[in-house]
This record gives structure tokens, sequence and C-alpha cells, in this order.
């Protein structure tokens, strides 16, 4: 029978069953007979019990500990931005308030290289100058003095050490994120508030520049978001120059720290320390070099939904630096100035209001202060403010201010404000050191075997007050980009005090009255020209007038020009303009006569060019391009003939 199967399969043949067709496709190669003897397939040789049992366990991938919600993102930790609450309500930053503010990008994006140039940008703000950089600074409007013009770091009243009021040669601008200047009929307050992350990373900011007169520039902030609980701020700021000869050598340079530690999201605790020195010509000013310290501990906390409260000590000590002689010493004050004080407060809808005291210690200024002020804000209507503040002094006396302002919101492009302000200010003095013993220097007030007449003390001058009111009023209107504002002033005082300064240490006191004037700003865009180019301006006439520091006119006009381009990655700033005023009284004897010496007419023509490019700014600015040579504000002390510098300002996030 099998070989019966065998002839069968081997006589069957694919052609026979699919026909000829299937004859014609499948050619049918002869069959090669298997060549493997059948036992040369081997059985497995691999018996049950060679093959091991698996030695892992039956889940070496352990399940994910993770609880979902502590899945980040990358291996870095997050960190938010940390600051003390800010206080709410404030007269908002707008000029029909009278309040100009610069925040952080307004600072970068300006021509001005130090507190005082930014502040000239005011209307009818003149700088006093004791000569270049280094020297004695200060500022006035409407022939405002000692007792008149006030600064604030974060609230804190930064107190006058060398005269009446501060030298902003010793106030620098590392570690500021915003300036706030408040120009009252009655007084002028500059207000400084320390850097605002926005972001929980490390900040770097550097402003660097060089140029003629060898003028040097270097300003540098830090800021670590996260150490130690808290944030950290460095600021390092110097601006030096060798003038136009050793008589106009000078550098201003300072350090400032401050730490801050947070106790949970509503408030902490800083401690901020400014270290600061003004390096005068040899020769003109004694002493030569001046340092300024000043230590603040602040605590700030969110008390409630719109309600803060802060407690805060500062002190400030200034003293002679170099190898000043011991005789230099009597030309500064004895003593450390201190302060302690509350303030609080608080908003509830359109309304606001903030209250502080504080007592002092330390001879020539106010023993304690009292302030209150409130007002409301509301839009599409305008708003209001009023203020009252008291100081007292040792001897019993006192001084007051009283100040209300409101303004409308613009209607059909027209908006109303006005401003009243009366205020009785002591002067802050100088309480010198006592002279120096021709032999033995000066006397040891802790030596009981001093011989008391051996030195007599430098007798302090006697505390003086002044008496000055003022009103503002006018209209602002706006219209397809054309802004003009125009106020009517009006200012009366009993008295001019000297600023106390050194360049008018040796003044006279002046009498005052009743003048008034006019005020008009502007700007005019003309972009039908070039996109992004207008005419800014702003002057003050006043009617004619002996009083010092108070010329008749001021102004200040430039041709800008500001462009943005490539998604706000480019940004360009441009800007050729003269600022100026007529000639003044300064309260110093002219040499050689009886009479007051009169600073000349003076104007500035400037030109700045500024190039943005992400976060790096390239600058050139030029002043006094015509050569001006009597551009000066005291006898023997002018202004550079003329000046370019040129540097970068750089923003990082590191």
């Amino acid at each position: 029978m099998a070989l019966l199967a065998a002839a069968l399969v081997l006589s069957w043949s694919p052609a026979e069953v699919l026909g000829g067709t299937g004859a014609a496709i499948l050619q049918v190669e002869p069959l090669i007979p298997d060549t493997l003897r059948p036992d040369t397939i081997r059985p497995d040789t691999l018996g049950p019990e060679t093959l091991l049992p698996d030695t892992l366990p039956p889940d070496p991938i352990p399940g994910d500990t993770l609880e979902p919600t502590d899945a980040q993102p990358d291996t870095l930790r997050q960190v938010l931005p940390r600051n003390l609450p800010a206080f709410p309500g404030g007269a908002p930053p707008r000029s029909e308030a009278g309040v100009w503010v610069w925040d952080r990008s307004d600072l970068l994006g300006s021509e001005a290289l130090t507190l005082h140039d930014l502040l000239t940008l005011v209307p009818g703000l003149i700088p006093l100058r004791g000569g270049d950089y280094g020297t004695p600074v200060a500022v006035t409007t409407a022939g405002f003095g000692p007792g008149q013009v006030r600064l604030f770091l974060d609230g804190i009243e930064d107190p006058p050490k060398e005269g009446g009021v501060v030298d902003l040669s010793q106030v620098g601008l590392a570690g500021v994120d915003e300036v706030r200047v408040e120009r009252r009929p009655g007084e002028l307050r500059i207000h400084l508030t320390t850097l605002q992350l926005t972001e929980g990373r490390p900040y770097t900011h550097l402003d660097v520049g060089t140029g003629d007169l060898r003028t040097n520039l270097f300003r540098a902030t830090f800021v670590h978001p996260s150490i130690l609980g808290g944030t950290f701020l460095v600021g390092l700021d110097r601006l030096d120059t060798q003038g136009d000869g050793p008589d106009n050598e000078g550098a201003s340079f300072g350090t400032r720290l401050r730490y801050t530690h947070f106790q949970g999201d509503r408030g902490g605790i800083a401690v901020d320390y400014r270290g600061r020195t003004a390096r005068r010509p040899v020769g003109v000013y004694s002493p030569q070099e001046v340092n300024r310290s000043d230590w603040t501990v602040q605590g700030r906390w969110l008390l409630q939904e719109n309600i803060v409260g802060e407690a805060f000590l500062a002190t400030s000590r200034v003293e002679a630096g170099g190898e000043a002689a011991p005789a230099s010493d009597t030309l500064l004050p004895l003593g450390v100035r201190r302060e302690a004080g509350v303030r609080l407060a608080g908003e509830v809808g359109p309304g606001w209001v903030r209250a502080g005291a504080g007592i002092r210690s330390g001879e020539g200024w106010p023993s304690s202060v009292l302030e209150v002020e409130g007002g409301a804000n509301r839009d599409g209507l305008g708003g209001f403010s009023a203020a009252w503040d008291r100081e007292g002094w040792k001897n019993g006396d006192s001084g007051h201010s009283l100040s209300a302002r409101a303004w409308t919101e613009p209607r059909r492009g027209i908006s109303l404000f006005g401003d009243v302000q009366d205020l009785r200010r002591g002067i802050p003095f100088l309480v010198p050191r006592p002279l120096p013993d021709e032999e033995n220097g000066l006397e040891n007030e802790d030596d009981p075997n001093d011989d008391p007449g051996t030195t007599e003390p430098t007798e302090a001058p006697s505390l003086r007050f002044t008496e000055r009111s003022g009103l503002r009023v006018g209209a602002r209107a706006e219209w397809r980009g054309v802004d003009l504002s125009l106020a009517y002033l009006l200012t009366e005082g009993d008295s001019l005090a000297p600023m106390g300064l050194p360049f008018d240490r040796e003044g006279f006191t002046m009498p005052a009255g009743r003048r008034s004037g006019v005020e008009v700003a502007g700007r005019l865009p003309l972009d039908r020209v070039l996109d992004g180019l207008h005419l800014r301006g702003h002057a003050q006439f006043w009617d004619p007038g002996a009083w010092r520091y108070f010329p008749d006119r001021s102004w200040l006009g430039a041709l800008s020009w500001r462009h943005q381009g490539y998604g706000s990655n480019l940004e360009i700033w441009t800007d050729v303009g003269a600022r100026g005023r007529d000639s003044m009284l300064i309260p110093l004897q002219a040499e050689g006569t009886e009479g007051f010496f009169e600073a000349p007419f003076a104007q500035s023509w400037f030109a700045r060019l500024q190039v943005r490019v992400i976060t790096v700014r390239v600058f050139v600015q030029w002043e006094n391009f015509t050569v001006r040579d009597d551009n000066l504000e005291f006898p023997g002390r002018p202004q550079p003939r003329t000046r370019a510098l040129y540097g970068i300002r750089w923003t990082m996030w590191n």
C-alpha cells in the first residue's frame, strides 16, 4: 500500500489540475531528495531540571512613589518674588496733582546720570551746584530753602547733616526703583523707593560710562531673591571727574547693603546700611572729604486687607574722611541724628488715609513729628487730597503745614487742577563741633581733667522759623497727542535763609515778600514727519523780584525721538535741546561790593542717543555742546565748558 501511495503522489502533475495556462505559469523543478538523515535532528538535550528558575522578583520596577502634586517641571526650586507690602493710597502720578514719577523703566530711559540731573526735568526746579561732580548739590523751586526741600527713602526722611538741606551729592541711585517728586506750593518732597523684585531670579544691573575730563561712571545693583529666608541687595555707586582743572576735581561714591527677612507672606523686617563719600576739590571746601553713613531698621506688615502698618528706627552720621586736619571737624555737625516712628495706611474703595508719628534726637532738627494725609481718587471724575503735619522743637516751639489739592479727569480733553499750602517750618541748622585748641587739638569732653577754658565751643545758630504760603491753579488740554498745561502760580513768604551747605554757609538771610508767575508745559507730536518724533518742554515766568535762588525765568525744551522695533527688542531714544534760566541772586556778598553776588544767565545745549537691544543699552550724551563758559551758580565754581560721555546700561537676570 505504501508503494501504491508513493506512485500516486509522484504521478500527480499541477499542469493537469490548472490546465494549459497553469502549465505555462508554473515551471516545476524536480524535487531534490532530502539529504538529512532522520537521526541527524537530535532531541532536546536540556532536561526540565536544567532550566533555572527566574531569580528576579516578580515586580523588579517599583511603582511611582511620587504623589501627583509633587511632580515638578524641572529640578530648579521655584522662587516667587517677595517685597515688603506697599503703602496704599497717595495722589496719582500726574502733573495736575503736582506729582512726577520715574519708575525703573523711566530711569533706564532717562538721560539723567544723577538724582539732581533727574530733578531738573520737573518744571521750575533749579539746580544749585557747588562745582562739578563730588561738590555739594541742592535743588530749589520758587526760592524754597531749609525745611522746605526734603528727601525720603522708603517713607523715612533723610536728615540734613551739613546744613539745612540734604547734600544730593551724598545720594546715589544704586538700588533705587522709583523716584517720586511732590512739588507743593510751599515745599518740595523727593521720595525714593528701594528696588522691588518682579521675578524670582537674581537681578543685576550695571551702568558703566566714561568720557571727557576723565569722567567715569560706575553703578551696580545686585539682588538675590532668596537667601537666609529673605532677599539681599548690594549697591555700588561711583561718579568722578578731574574737571577743567584741579579746582574742579571731585568724586562721589558709596555702598548700600540691604537684607529683608520675611515673616510669612504678610510682611517682614529690612535692615539697610548706606555709606557715602564726597571727595571735594582741595582748598575749595573744608573738609575735603566727607563720609556719611545711615542705618535703618524697618518693619512693615499687611495688618488686614488694604491696611499696612510700619515701625522704623533710623540713624545718620557724618565724619571727616581721608587725612582731614582736626580743624576741619569744626565744619561738620556734632553727634548722631536718630528717629523712631510708626506709620499706618489704609484704603477703602476710592478713599485712602495715611498717618505717622515719630520722635527724634540730635540737635538742629525737630524733636517730634506728626503727619496725617488723606484723599480719594475716582475714575472718570478726579480726586483730591489734604495733608496736615506738625513738628516740635526742644525749646517748645513748633512748626506746621496744611495743604490741599484737587484735580479732575479729562472731559473732552480738558482737566482742571488746584493746589494750596500754608506752612511754618523750623530751619534745620548745623551744630558745629568744638573749636580746636592750637596746641592740644580738640577738647576731650569725656576727660574730667580737661581745662574748661582750653577751648570755647563754637556758638550754634539760634533756632529760626520761616513761613510760606502758595497757590497753583490751572488747566490741562489733551487732543490727538497734543498735551498742553497752563497754571497760575503765587507764593508769599517772610524770609529766605541760605541752604547752609558749604557753598553758602556764610550766606545771609534775605527778606521775601510776594511773587506771582505762570507755568506752561507741553508736548507736540510730529508723527507726520517721523513716527515717534515730538517736541517737549516746560517753562516758568515770574514777575521781577530780588529773591535768592529765584530766577525770573527758567526753561527746558527738546526735540525728541523714540522708536521701537523688532517686537520691542530694539528701542532708540534721541534728544537735542536746551535748559537754562535767567540770572539770579546768591546770598553771598559780591567781591569788592556791598551787594549780593548775581549768578549770570545760564544755558546749556545737550544731545543724547541711547539704543537698547534686548536688555543692553548703549548711550552717548553731550552736555553744553555750544561751549558756554559762564554757566555757574556760585562765584568761582563754573560748570564744565563741554563734556561728552558714553557707556552701557545692562540688565541681567542670572
